[in-house]
Protein backbone atom coordinates (compact mmCIF):
# COMPACT_ATOMS: atom_id res chain seq x y z
CA UNK A 1 0.00 0.00 0.00
CA UNK A 2 1.32 3.78 -1.02
CA UNK A 3 1.73 5.59 1.80
CA UNK A 4 0.58 9.72 1.63
CA UNK A 5 3.25 11.34 2.66
CA UNK A 6 1.65 14.59 4.08
CA UNK A 7 0.74 14.63 7.92
CA UNK A 8 -1.71 16.23 10.26
CA UNK A 9 -0.82 17.84 13.35
CA UNK A 10 -3.52 18.29 15.94
CA UNK A 11 -2.43 21.20 18.33
CA UNK A 12 -1.01 24.32 17.48
CA UNK A 13 1.07 24.64 21.11
CA UNK A 14 4.99 24.50 21.65
CA UNK A 15 4.39 20.32 20.92
CA UNK A 16 2.51 20.80 17.50
CA UNK A 17 4.85 23.34 16.54
CA UNK A 18 7.85 21.59 17.25
CA UNK A 19 6.14 18.59 15.37
CA UNK A 20 5.84 20.71 12.35
CA UNK A 21 8.83 21.87 11.84
CA UNK A 22 11.10 18.36 12.46
CA UNK A 23 8.01 16.71 9.79
CA UNK A 24 8.56 19.91 7.61
CA UNK A 25 12.18 20.17 7.71
CA UNK A 26 12.41 16.00 6.67
CA UNK A 27 10.79 17.14 3.42
CA UNK A 28 6.77 16.11 4.01
CA UNK A 29 3.71 18.30 3.78
CA UNK A 30 2.26 19.45 7.43
CA UNK A 31 -0.98 20.50 7.87
CA UNK A 32 -1.30 22.32 11.29
CA UNK A 33 -4.77 22.46 13.07
CA UNK A 34 -5.33 24.71 15.94
CA UNK A 35 -8.51 25.76 17.38
CA UNK A 36 -7.80 29.17 18.48
CA UNK A 37 -7.06 31.85 16.44
CA UNK A 38 -3.05 32.14 16.40
CA UNK A 39 -0.68 29.28 17.50
CA UNK A 40 1.32 29.16 20.40
CA UNK A 41 -1.01 27.49 22.83
CA UNK A 42 0.45 27.97 26.96
CA UNK A 43 3.45 28.46 26.35
CA UNK A 44 2.87 31.86 23.71
CA UNK A 45 1.46 33.39 27.26
CA UNK A 46 4.06 32.83 28.96
CA UNK A 47 7.07 35.97 29.20
CA UNK A 48 11.02 35.44 29.65
CA UNK A 49 12.10 35.33 33.60
CA UNK A 50 15.39 37.59 33.06
CA UNK A 51 15.73 41.24 34.43
CA UNK A 52 19.43 42.13 33.14
CA UNK A 53 21.02 38.49 33.54
CA UNK A 54 19.36 35.55 30.86
CA UNK A 55 18.31 32.78 33.20
CA UNK A 56 17.95 30.85 29.86
CA UNK A 57 14.58 29.72 30.33
CA UNK A 58 14.02 28.93 27.10
CA UNK A 59 11.40 30.96 26.25
CA UNK A 60 12.50 33.41 23.84
CA UNK A 61 12.31 30.74 21.71
CA UNK A 62 9.04 30.01 21.41
CA UNK A 63 8.63 33.51 19.07
CA UNK A 64 11.45 31.94 17.10
CA UNK A 65 9.60 28.55 16.30
CA UNK A 66 6.27 30.46 15.80
CA UNK A 67 7.65 32.72 12.90
CA UNK A 68 9.89 29.58 11.02
CA UNK A 69 6.59 28.03 11.04
CA UNK A 70 4.09 30.80 9.84
CA UNK A 71 6.68 31.11 6.86
CA UNK A 72 7.74 27.40 6.12
CA UNK A 73 6.61 26.24 2.76
CA UNK A 74 5.80 22.81 3.98
CA UNK A 75 3.89 24.04 6.50
CA UNK A 76 -0.04 24.99 6.18
CA UNK A 77 -1.17 26.81 9.11
CA UNK A 78 -5.19 26.22 9.70
CA UNK A 79 -6.55 28.44 12.64
CA UNK A 80 -10.06 28.32 13.90
CA UNK A 81 -10.31 24.74 13.25
CA UNK A 82 -11.16 21.64 14.63
CA UNK A 83 -11.07 18.15 13.00
CA UNK A 84 -14.45 16.61 13.08
CA UNK A 85 -14.18 13.24 11.02
CA UNK A 86 -11.42 10.83 10.14
CA UNK A 87 -11.62 7.90 7.64
CA UNK A 88 -9.22 5.26 6.28
CA UNK A 89 -6.03 4.00 7.66
CA UNK A 90 -2.75 4.17 8.59
CA UNK A 91 -0.62 5.56 5.72
CA UNK A 92 -3.89 7.07 3.95
CA UNK A 93 -6.38 8.71 6.08
CA UNK A 94 -9.07 11.37 5.02
CA UNK A 95 -9.30 14.06 7.62
CA UNK A 96 -12.68 16.55 7.39
CA UNK A 97 -11.85 19.90 9.22
CA UNK A 98 -13.81 22.31 10.36
CA UNK A 99 -12.88 26.07 10.35
CA UNK A 100 -15.19 28.15 12.26
CA UNK A 101 -15.23 32.37 11.09
CA UNK A 102 -12.79 34.60 11.91
CA UNK A 103 -14.64 37.67 10.75
CA UNK A 104 -10.81 39.39 10.66
CA UNK A 105 -8.98 38.77 7.48
CA UNK A 106 -5.30 38.17 9.24
CA UNK A 107 -3.82 39.31 5.52
CA UNK A 108 -5.86 42.43 5.66
CA UNK A 109 -5.87 43.41 9.64
CA UNK A 110 -3.18 45.61 9.98
CA UNK A 111 -3.49 45.90 13.59
CA UNK A 112 -4.24 49.92 14.10
CA UNK A 113 -6.90 48.89 17.03
CA UNK A 114 -9.26 51.41 15.80
CA UNK A 115 -11.83 49.12 15.95
CA UNK A 116 -11.34 48.21 19.49
CA UNK A 117 -11.36 52.64 20.66
CA UNK A 118 -14.92 52.50 18.97
CA UNK A 119 -16.50 48.74 20.27
CA UNK A 120 -19.21 49.99 22.83
CA UNK A 121 -18.78 46.70 24.75
CA UNK A 122 -17.08 46.05 27.90
CA UNK A 123 -14.78 44.56 27.98
CA UNK A 124 -14.44 44.83 24.37
CA UNK A 125 -15.66 42.21 21.81
CA UNK A 126 -12.97 42.77 19.41
CA UNK A 127 -9.21 43.31 20.67
CA UNK A 128 -5.87 42.22 20.65
CA UNK A 129 -3.92 38.56 20.53
CA UNK A 130 -1.20 38.76 22.40
CA UNK A 131 2.00 40.32 21.45
CA UNK A 132 3.64 37.30 19.46
CA UNK A 133 0.55 35.39 18.13
CA UNK A 134 0.64 33.86 14.62
CA UNK A 135 -1.08 35.39 12.44
CA UNK A 136 -1.02 38.52 14.16
CA UNK A 137 -4.74 39.80 13.57
CA UNK A 138 -7.87 41.56 15.95
CA UNK A 139 -9.71 38.80 16.87
CA UNK A 140 -13.64 39.27 17.81
CA UNK A 141 -15.23 37.61 20.94
CA UNK A 142 -18.70 35.92 19.84
CA UNK A 143 -20.04 36.37 23.51
CA UNK A 144 -19.86 39.86 23.77
CA UNK A 145 -20.03 41.26 20.20
CA UNK A 146 -23.43 43.12 19.58
CA UNK A 147 -24.08 42.31 15.89
CA UNK A 148 -23.16 38.76 16.55
CA UNK A 149 -25.68 38.21 19.40
CA UNK A 150 -28.21 39.80 16.65
CA UNK A 151 -28.13 43.25 17.52
CA UNK A 152 -27.84 46.01 15.88
CA UNK A 153 -23.73 47.43 15.84
CA UNK A 154 -21.59 47.89 12.65
CA UNK A 155 -19.08 50.43 14.30
CA UNK A 156 -15.89 48.59 13.74
CA UNK A 157 -16.66 47.41 10.32
CA UNK A 158 -17.67 51.20 9.07
CA UNK A 159 -14.05 52.22 10.41
CA UNK A 160 -11.77 49.61 9.80
CA UNK A 161 -9.42 51.40 7.19
CA UNK A 162 -8.50 47.95 5.15
CA UNK A 163 -11.90 46.26 4.85
CA UNK A 164 -10.64 43.31 7.13
CA UNK A 165 -14.30 42.64 9.78
CA UNK A 166 -16.53 40.64 7.87
CA UNK A 167 -19.38 39.61 9.39
CA UNK A 168 -21.14 37.67 6.61
CA UNK A 169 -18.23 35.11 6.38
CA UNK A 170 -19.27 31.37 6.69
CA UNK A 171 -18.05 28.19 8.53
CA UNK A 172 -15.06 26.38 6.01
CA UNK A 173 -14.90 22.74 5.25
CA UNK A 174 -12.01 20.82 3.70
CA UNK A 175 -10.85 16.93 3.62
CA UNK A 176 -6.95 16.52 3.71
CA UNK A 177 -5.61 12.94 2.49
CA UNK A 178 -2.69 12.74 4.98
CA UNK A 179 -0.26 9.29 5.93
CA UNK A 180 -0.32 10.25 9.72
CA UNK A 181 -1.82 11.78 12.07
CA UNK A 182 -0.17 13.46 15.36
CA UNK A 183 -2.05 14.67 18.35
CA UNK A 184 -0.79 17.55 20.08
CA UNK A 185 -3.35 19.09 21.87
CA UNK A 186 -1.69 20.21 25.23
CA UNK A 187 -1.86 19.95 28.82
CA UNK A 188 -4.70 20.98 30.92
CA UNK A 189 -4.49 24.18 32.85
CA UNK A 190 -5.52 23.19 35.64
CA UNK A 191 -4.52 26.28 38.01
CA UNK A 192 -3.45 29.58 36.45
CA UNK A 193 -1.67 30.04 39.89
CA UNK A 194 0.64 26.97 39.37
CA UNK A 195 4.38 28.23 38.73
CA UNK A 196 5.64 29.09 35.44
CA UNK A 197 8.48 26.34 35.97
CA UNK A 198 5.86 23.44 36.68
CA UNK A 199 4.75 24.50 33.53
CA UNK A 200 7.65 24.63 31.92
CA UNK A 201 8.04 20.91 33.09
CA UNK A 202 4.73 19.76 31.10
CA UNK A 203 5.92 21.65 28.20
CA UNK A 204 9.64 19.79 28.22
CA UNK A 205 7.51 16.31 28.94
CA UNK A 206 4.79 16.94 26.23
CA UNK A 207 7.64 17.55 23.32
CA UNK A 208 10.02 14.53 24.30
CA UNK A 209 6.77 12.74 23.89
CA UNK A 210 5.74 13.77 20.44
CA UNK A 211 9.55 13.83 19.71
CA UNK A 212 10.12 10.01 19.73
CA UNK A 213 6.86 9.46 17.74
CA UNK A 214 8.30 12.08 15.24
CA UNK A 215 12.21 9.91 15.04
CA UNK A 216 9.88 6.93 14.15
CA UNK A 217 7.83 8.60 11.81
CA UNK A 218 10.44 10.16 9.99
CA UNK A 219 12.49 7.12 10.15
CA UNK A 220 9.50 4.91 8.23
CA UNK A 221 8.68 8.15 5.59
CA UNK A 222 12.46 7.98 4.45
CA UNK A 223 12.85 4.64 3.77
CA UNK A 224 9.71 2.63 2.44
CA UNK A 225 7.76 3.65 -0.22
CA UNK A 226 4.99 1.04 1.16
CA UNK A 227 4.18 1.02 4.17
CA UNK A 228 4.69 -1.68 6.65
CA UNK A 229 1.18 -1.67 9.56
CA UNK A 230 3.92 -3.81 11.59
CA UNK A 231 6.96 -1.34 11.98
CA UNK A 232 4.63 1.45 12.65
CA UNK A 233 2.58 -0.38 15.33
CA UNK A 234 5.86 0.50 17.42
CA UNK A 235 4.28 3.62 17.88
CA UNK A 236 1.64 2.25 19.85
CA UNK A 237 4.34 2.28 22.62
Amino acid sequence: MKVNKSVVVIGGGIAGVTSALELANSGLKVYLIEREAAIGGQAASFCCKATDVCTKCSFCLVPQKLNEVATHPRISVLTNSRVTRVTGRVGNFRVEVCQKPQYVSPQRCIACGICTEVCPTMPKAIHSPFPEAIPYSYVIDESQCLRLRGKECNLCQGICPTNAIVFECKPGRQELDVGVIIVATGFAKKNILIAQSLAVTFIVVEVSLVATALAIIINIYRHTKSLDIRRLSRLKG
